[in-house]
């Protein structure tokens, strides 16, 4: 889950609350189901796997609307809605984000690892993914930790980072119950 900057807010539903009932799903299309409601304050993008079902789905959901991709390849997602379909949703895009979203798409079409995706270091925090504000920019947030999940018939491997020195500070695996 990412913030997003979007401006269509609105009464309703806080996204807080949105994202804690799609940790309660047992699949994805119920979780698309609560993404999906017209009741919503506002909204984050959000990347649903589901071992079992084999599938990762990544969800824009501003208050104004939900679209959901399926994920076949390795793709990226920063601070902003990307998906053509809402591009009618006035937002703010950061310079940190729009170079964050260019330079990890560019990235996962070379093959490179997630980490060396995550962990692109610029010559500034601008120009890294990572974030690292600093007070010449344009972008208050920074990254609190970032996991790395992989999805398999038999369970989820995840390993979590607080940042570039600090890799692997958790790691796991969740197993599918039969």
């Amino acid at each position: 889950m990412n913030n997003i900057r979007a401006e269509d807010l609105g009464p309703g539903i806080p996204r807080h609350f949105i994202s804690r009932a799609v940790l309660d799903c047992g699949d994805i299309a119920s979780a698309l189901a609560i993404l999906g409601r017209t009741d919503r304050a506002s909204g984050f993008h959000h990347a649903l796997g589901n071992a079992a079902e084999g599938r990762v789905v990544s969800v824009e959901a501003p208050a104004s609307g939900c679209r959901a991709n399926e994920v076949e390849c390795p793709v990226a997602h920063a601070n902003h809605l990307v998906d053509p379909e809402l591009a009618h949703v006035e937002q703010q895009v950061t310079r940190s984000s729009a170079f964050r979203q260019q330079a990890a798409n560019e990235m996962t079409t070379t093959g490179e690892t997630p980490e060396a995706i995550l962990f692109h270091e610029g010559e500034t925090a601008t120009t890294s993914i990572h974030r690292r504000p600093s007070p010449e920019e344009d972008d208050y947030g920074f990254t609190l930790a970032t996991a790395v999940f992989r999805l398999g018939p038999a369970g989820i491997d995840w390993r979590l980072h607080k940042d570039v020195e600090n890799q692997d500070v958790y790691r796991g695996r969740v197993g599918l119950s039969a």
